[in-house]
């Protein structure tokens, strides 16, 4: 009994990867097929979906490729070690997300009676968003630093702020304007020009 083989399109299509992501894999050496068939198609076999596992398992983990490829090689005894990492990242994003759920179920509260949300509110809710996302606790409490010196009274300026720029963009949406024109590159470096009325 001859050991199951998938063509480059086939691995792609099970994995949910693309085939230029696994040529690329190809050139850099980090997952090179185990042979050809006659046709000259890239043939990987089983050890070759391993491997692509801790490759896809270690780049979850933000390792860059570079680090990736010295983790992998050798005999595949880390694995274990892999999917250990995955697995504890895993409980961490779905703690975030919970988090997150509370958060939006306090906002959709809020709402439901007829009052707007606080400001804190919402801050704890895009927190929540971003801390989802991958982002670092010393990023939030950056945030957290910030939020307490400006005040409400400084997220009231920030969301008049970003209602004027929203505006400005409708506008030249409307009028389609092109992008490269300098009023819009400006809009998107921040708008620190006025638009002429």
């Amino acid at each position: 009994m001859t050991e199951q083989c998938w063509k480059i399109g086939e691995l792609a299509t099970a994995t949910g990867l693309t085939v230029r992501t696994l040529r690329h894999f190809h050139q850099i050496g980090l997952l090179r097929p185990a042979g050809r068939s006659s046709a000259g198609h890239r043939l990987y076999t089983g050890d070759d979906v391993r491997r692509l596992y801790r490759i896809l398992a270690l780049r979850e983990l933000n390792m860059p490729l570079g680090e990736i490829a010295n983790h992998v090689d050798g005999d595949g005894a880390d694995l274990p070690a892999a999917i250990e990492r995955q697995l504890a990242q895993a409980e961490r994003q779905i703690e975030l997300h919970r988090r997150l759920h509370r958060q939006l179920q306090g906002l959709a509260r809020a709402l439901r009676a007829a009052r707007e949300p606080s400001i804190d509110q919402l801050i704890r809710a895009m927190e929540a968003m971003m801390q989802a996302k991958h982002l670092s606790p010393e990023h939030f409490a950056g945030l957290r630093r910030r939020h307490l010196e400006v005040g409400e009274a400084g997220f009231a300026r920030w969301r008049d702020r970003m209602a004027e720029l929203a505006a400005r963009a409708a506008e030249h949406a409307e009028r389609g304007t092109d992008p490269a024109d300098p009023e819009v590159q400006d809009l998107a470096g921040g708008g620190s020009r006025r638009s002429p009325r």
